[in-house]
């Protein structure tokens, strides 16, 4: 399935900007029969595919930090449009303006997540064990035979 939702579809539009830009006579059609995937967030969408990492992470750091200065600007409008549901501007306002300490705390969580990931997956190489193990044992043998004692 796809993952990233509506974060994913800002990056895709600030992805294609960028390429539109600096690839003279290229067409998103053009880039995207081009393309080659990288990762599984770009699978769907092949113009990602040019970007740096950075460029991406500036891609959606920009686009949240403009929903989140609009959503500050905004609060009464906010408070008037969700004052049907019942929420109240009081709220509203606990939920904005923390909004980047928790995308902060959320992307540490996800590193940590990442990097734990990676190391339980982490598969052993039989293989390679094996191989350094024959190399040790020439290695002593090489050494004995020159009279370096082990």
């Amino acid at each position: 399935g796809r993952r990233g939702g509506l974060w994913t579809y800002f990056g895709i539009f600030f992805g294609r900007l960028f390429i539109s830009s600096n690839i003279p006579g290229s067409s998103s059609s053009s880039l995207e029969k081009k393309a080659t995937v990288r990762s599984s967030s770009q699978r769907s969408f092949p113009a990602m595919t040019f970007l740096l990492r950075y460029q991406i992470f500036l891609a959606y750091g920009l686009t949240f930090v403009a929903f989140w200065r609009a959503a500050l600007k905004e609060q009464e409008s906010l408070t008037n449009a969700l004052a049907p549901l019942g929420i109240e501007g009081t709220h509203i306002s606990a939920v904005v303006k923390p909004m980047p300490i928790w995308a902060i705390v959320a992307l540490g969580l996800y590193g940590i997540a990442s990097v734990g990931y990676g190391v339980a997956t982490f598969s052993d190489c039989p293989d390679a064990a094996e191989e350094i193990d024959r190399q040790v044992k020439e290695a002593r043998v090489a050494l004995e035979k020159k009279g370096v004692k082990l």
